[in-house]
């Protein structure tokens, strides 16, 4: 969990399980489940390309703060909403992982 003036890490871990090198971009999505205004299901947050040999894994990291989460209100100022976060991640929009992140004020 994070409180709006945090960060947090979100790792994934990423393999070559073909039998050449190669190369992917690791995406990061958000979505707030519960919010103030309409949100997308998906909003891309970082995305990283990496090369891989043939059976290698390497993890990589993202770091979500404040602005990786807020979004305009109605009064169209920048805000972090408290609530639970849906963390997808993948190497396309489409399969991905799921994880949530809580954010609170403290």
């Amino acid at each position: 969990m994070i409180g709006p003036e945090g960060q947090t890490k979100v790792t994934v871990d990423v393999t070559n399980t073909g039998n050449i090198r190669g190369d992917e971009v690791a995406q990061l999505y958000i979505h707030q489940k519960i919010s103030s205004v309409t949100r997308p299901i998906k909003e891309l947050r970082g995305f990283h390309r990496i090369s891989l040999n043939p059976g290698e894994t390497k993890t990589v990291e993202f770091t979500l703060g404040p602005k990786e989460l807020s979004f305009l209100n109605r009064e169209m100022q920048p805000v972090v909403e408290t609530g639970a976060f849906e963390l997808m991640a993948g190497g396309n929009s489409v399969e991905l992982i799921t994880t949530t992140l809580h954010v609170v004020n403290r």
